[in-house]
């Protein structure tokens, strides 16, 4: 499986396209997870539930995240 990031930047009209596999956002995910634990705090402060989101493998192929602000769009899928 392969993530794909797609942002588009509205002020400054920029895109941007990420394409990577799934096992090195796991493994990204895994040390995140590992500091998160370790500090204590941050999932308190970036509001971000790292064991929710440790195997996106379970997910299948399609829509993981959608978006959509005045500023910029934001898709994230997996193929």
């Amino acid at each position: 499986h392969e993530i794909y990031i797609l942002v588009y930047d509205r002020r400054d009209g920029e895109l941007v396209q990420v394409q990577t596999s799934l096992w090195l956002v796991n493994a990204v995910l895994s040390l995140g997870l590992d500091i998160a634990e370790e500090r204590g705090d941050f999932e308190e402060r970036y509001g971000l539930a790292w064991r929710q989101v440790r195997d996106l493998g379970r997910f299948g192929p399609g829509l993981l995240v959608e978006v959509d602000d005045e500023e910029s769009r934001v898709l994230v899928w997996m193929k």
